[in-house]
């Protein structure tokens, strides 16, 4: 979409490396076999550790009744989805905001990946030091409420053993309330004034 496509290449050859290394070890029709095999994998799975999910989908499948939890899961992930596309249409990495992208991006990904367990959560971590990192660049210091908050978050992040009592993984709203502050620091740089960009490392 963006004509790098030297990625495009070298994804589809990372693709076919392990397709051929599965091959030798598993037969040609080793994708289709495993694919069978989770399906069982996945009830299994999802009946010891369904309430630890927190990405939409399993979120969803979790808190809402069986009718409702794929069209409203698939429909979350689905605008997620094209939030992360459209933020990161103007991606590119000489724009002093690209680090917002690169977060709203990361917090995306763990919204929309139908398999994101509580400690895949943990990811977060990298999309707020690239938000803190985009702050310290433009020399504003991280307010009040954001710390609070950051601090919250840390601070609750063994909440997500009190899913089976709430009904709900709570740890699900971490990505969901990080990208909104990434979404809130984009919009803020875009409206203010150019201001001088600092090296990170000098700032931190």
């Amino acid at each position: 979409w963006r004509r790098q496509f030297w990625v495009v290449l070298v994804a589809a050859a990372g693709a076919v490396v392990q397709y051929a290394v599965g091959a030798l070890v598993s037969g040609p029709d080793w994708p289709w076999r495993m694919s069978a095999a989770l399906g069982d994998y996945w009830r299994l799975e999802f009946l010891h550790n369904g309430a630890y999910q927190a990405s939409w989908l399993g979120f969803c499948e979790y808190a809402l009744p069986r009718a409702l939890f794929k069209p409203v899961g698939l429909a979350l992930a689905a605008g997620t989805l094209a939030w992360v596309l459209w933020r990161w249409r103007q991606a590119d990495p000489a724009r002093p905001d690209f680090g917002l992208r690169w977060a709203s991006a990361i917090c995306g990904t763990l919204l929309i990946s139908p398999h994101t367990q509580w400690y895949d959560a943990g990811l977060v971590l990298l999309p707020i030091l690239l938000a803190v990192e985009h702050l310290a660049a433009r020399g504003e210091p991280l307010g009040r409420v954001a710390r609070v908050a950051l601090a919250a978050a840390f601070a609750l992040f063994p909440a997500y053993l009190l899913a089976p009592r709430l009904g709900f993984q709570p740890l699900t709203f971490i990505p969901l309330g990080v990208l909104c502050w990434v979404q809130l620091l984009s919009e803020r740089a875009e409206t203010a004034p150019q201001a001088h960009f600092c090296a990170p490392a000098a700032q931190l």
